[in-house]
């Protein structure tokens, strides 16, 4: 929202906008202009001496070079990459590799905006001079937005080098969210900052960690210079097309149950032969753990027979440990585990699990109780990863798959204990994106912290907002600072 001018000042000083900062952003605003009407123009000069110097084998070669010489696009300017990322890399970026074969005396050996630069004869404006400068001297690095002001501004930090810029960016910040990755560079004039060259494909948080790894491959955690990014640019454009190569053709995501399984859903219809209230006996072992039976939805008729219910499969999971008498109930109670549904009518049995593991599991169990009283009906299987998958592909985002039915409160409530559980177990758990530390080890250390960061970015993306009392919990329990 724009802030008028007789509004309270967004800094908080008290005074009105027009009497404290609205001059100062006039100016900001005045300057971003003059800066975004510098880069047009001397992208465009430098473009057109390129042409008339050296021709199209040059830009040719560049595009080529661009593309590490694998699978270049025919089209150039048919790719999002043109406008944007390339025509910046190549007027302000590009040196010509010196051992290509069509490569002739007269090529320049340094980025071509400084060999205009030199080759010019009159006056040249002091910003275009400097634009070039300093665009020359600014390396394609990635960086993670960390406060966007829609239409008006971005807050991003080089992860390299761990430098933050404000930038006021209009465009862009209207479509960025918080924990995006972007390639791009960072041009500062005259105390402001811009984002120059940026590539059209933007790395969602789940990458953040694996571009720290790849830092750490590269510069061996050490104080990291622009200089040494500027010198990994090959290695860091195989990065941006591996990205980009996965944004265009993703992968569904690997998720696994807590046994470690692959996340499939299952449904078993049975016929039974017996009573509704021989096979609840039956299948009450199931659902029982430390004399405690784990069901809802219970009816029974007049005689007090059961003539329905919804059971709760759990077991018990985990090693077990010698606690104290206090704490021995809330240690059982931390291993227990929820296998799955068994929704029981007169003639009628209906399991759902979440693995093909747990299915044979419980058939094996189903047969052993039931013998021929039982007869597999239907076997259903479905995978929930997958659909979402492709939903949110054709949405262009991710989405959390709603619950294909209203769930009792019971078990809602039981299900929510668990995962309350799962995620006090988490903090003592080794995380391989955590380098193999458990979160509360990787709290310890500002790398820790920084790759803890990243994954609480990613899960909460990941569940649209839906986890967010999970990741305050960590955060709280790991005395990091809240978002």
């Amino acid at each position: 929202m724009s802030v008028g001018r007789n509004d309270p000042c967004p800094c908080g000083s008290g005074r009105k906008f027009k009497q404290c900062c609205l001059a100062r952003q006039s100016d900001a605003d005045t300057l971003r202009v003059r800066i975004r009407t510098a880069e047009g123009r001397v992208v465009m000069a430098v473009f057109k001496h390129a042409a008339a110097t050296w021709g199209d084998a040059l830009l040719q070669h560049a595009w080529e070079d661009f593309w590490l010489y694998e699978d270049v696009p025919e089209d150039m300017r048919a790719e999002p990459e043109w406008e944007g990322m390339f025509l910046a890399w190549f007027t302000l970026g590009f040196v010509p590799d010196p051992e290509c074969p069509e490569r002739t005396d007269s090529w320049p050996t340094e980025p071509l905006g400084l060999h205009w630069l030199a080759s010019q004869r009159g006056p040249i404006d002091p910003l275009d001079r400097a634009f070039v400068e300093q665009a020359c001297a600014s390396p394609l690095s990635v960086f993670a937005v960390e406060q966007v002001t829609p239409g008006v501004s971005l807050d991003v930090k080089d992860v390299f080098t761990g430098r933050r810029f404000h930038t006021p960016e209009l465009t862009s910040s209207r479509s960025l969210q918080v924990g995006d990755l972007i390639f791009a560079r960072v041009v500062t004039l005259e105390g402001l900052s811009l984002l120059f060259g940026m590539a059209p494909y933007v790395a969602p948080p789940e990458w953040h960690v694996e571009v720290l790894d790849w830092r750490d491959h590269y510069f061996r955690k050490r104080v990291v210079t622009r200089e040494m990014v500027a010198r990994r640019e090959f290695e860091l454009r195989d990065l941006y097309l591996d990205v980009r190569d996965r944004v265009l053709n993703p992968e569904p995501p690997v998720v696994n149950n807590t046994d470690g399984d692959p996340l499939i859903d299952v449904t078993l219809t049975y016929t039974l032969a017996v009573a509704a209230a021989v096979a609840y006996e039956l299948l009450l072992p199931l659902a029982t753990l430390d004399d405690e039976v784990r069901e809802d939805a219970v009816t029974r008729d007049a005689a007090g027979a059961v003539t329905s219910a919804r059971l709760v499969w759990v077991n018990r999971t985990g090693k077990a440990r010698r606690v104290s008498a206090a704490s021995a109930a809330a240690a059982s109670s931390a291993r227990t585990t929820l296998l799955g549904f068994m929704t029981l009518s007169e003639g009628r049995l209906v399991v759902q699990v979440n693995s093909e593991k747990r299915a044979t599991a419980i058939a094996r169990q189903i047969r052993l109780r039931f013998g021929e009283e039982a007869t597999l009906l239907e076997r259903d299987v479905s995978d929930p990863v997958g659909e979402a998958f492709e939903t949110a592909v054709k949405r262009k985002g991710l989405h959390l798959v709603e619950p294909p039915e209203v769930k009792n409160p019971e078990v809602e409530a039981i299900e929510a204990e668990l995962l309350r559980r799962h995620w006090r177990e988490w903090l003592d758990m080794p995380v391989p994106a955590l380098q193999g530390k458990t979160p509360r080890q990787a709290a310890r250390s500002k790398a820790g912290r920084e790759r803890l960061e990243a994954v609480l970015m990613g899960f909460g993306r990941l569940t649209e907002g839906t986890g967010a009392d999970d990741v305050a919990f960590v955060r709280a329990a790991l005395k990091l600072p809240p978002r």
